[in-house]
């Protein structure tokens, strides 16, 4: 039809060139979407993205850019899927640095500073260069207009946390106030449950707690989650219990995995008359202990009444 000078059908075009991508015959794709548009067509930004997408898996970075400068050329603006395909290929094959400058390239140009592709790059900076790579990125970026959420400094609390760099946490817990930020729930249930894997901790995790409910954050059911298995991880079921009924005071859900995980550890710190407390407290509200549970306690109850039998 495109040889005997007759105007395609965009439609069709589009039909046939997000089929063309799916079956990874890129090269075809790309030549129906070059006659669509030099016909005067628009392809639509899921076509564009299907392609951005096709040659991104192929390794074809500098193509993919370049149709995404087409794109914007062509009156489709390029959207969030757009520039999150591209970095994360950038990421992919290595292209640290170049995958950094390309965005701060496109605020420059004007892209909308959007905050899940700049959340998706801190990300990306994160597990391929570190925190401290990703916090200067953080105030570069400041540079071009973009600027850091709660939601980004969340990501990198919890990659810090996870990786137990405890220096670099202060860090970036000073970078949230520095930016006029405030820590959320998301924020102190990272830092808890942070604390509560680190041996020795609680005291700290303690403190954190009453720092959050001073600055006027409430806790949820994952706060005290988080408190629940680090006094059981430390051994100190006594202030687990504390805590699961302030739980209940404040209508928090209770899992089973929650009292299960209470009734185990004042099994083994032989605080038994406790532990039936707690599965009675488990009974009347509404919940079912397992076949575990009750052993785990008749197991105990066998103990102690060996140890008077000797």
């Amino acid at each position: 039809m495109a040889r005997r000078n007759q105007i395609p059908d965009f439609p069709s075009c589009i039909n046939l060139i997000r089929g063309l991508v799916k079956v990874d015959w890129i090269d075809k794709a790309s030549n129906v979407l070059e006659i669509m548009v030099m016909s005067g067509g628009i392809p639509d930004t899921i076509t564009y993205n299907m392609m951005i997408g096709g040659l991104c898996r192929r390794g074809h970075i500098k193509s993919a850019i370049s149709l995404l400068d087409e794109m914007s050329l062509s009156g489709c603006a390029p959207d969030v899927i757009s520039y999150n395909t591209i970095l994360r290929s950038m990421f992919d094959n290595g292209k640290f640095e170049q995958a950094i400058g390309f965005w701060k390239e496109q605020l420059r140009k004007g892209c909308p500073p959007y905050v899940i592709t700049y959340t998706v790059l801190i990300e990306l900076v994160c597990k391929h260069c570190g925190t401290v790579r990703a916090m200067e990125v953080l105030e570069d970026m400041t540079t071009v207009g973009c600027y850091p959420n709660i939601v980004t400094y969340n990501l990198l609390v919890n990659f810090t946390c996870r990786q137990g760099k405890y220096e670099d946490i202060a860090v970036v817990i000073c970078n949230v106030f520095s930016h006029g930020l405030e820590p959320n729930a998301v924020t102190y249930n990272t830092l808890l449950h942070s604390l509560g894997s680190r041996k020795g901790s609680m005291e700290k995790a303690m403190g954190l707690y009453g720092q959050m409910m001073k600055n006027g954050i409430i806790p949820d059911d994952i706060t005290h989650r988080s408190l629940i298995w680090g006094f059981c991880r430390a051994d100190l079921v006594e202030e687990a219990v504390e805590i699961l009924r302030e739980m209940g005071k404040r209508g928090h859900m209770i899992t089973n995995c929650v009292y299960k995980m209470i009734i185990h550890g004042l099994c083994r710190s032989k605080k038994l008359d406790m532990a039936i407390q707690v599965l009675e407290l488990m009974i009347s509200r509404q919940s079912k202990p397992d076949e575990a549970t009750y052993s785990t306690i008749l197991k105990s109850v066998a103990g102690r009444w060996n140890g008077r039998g000797g």
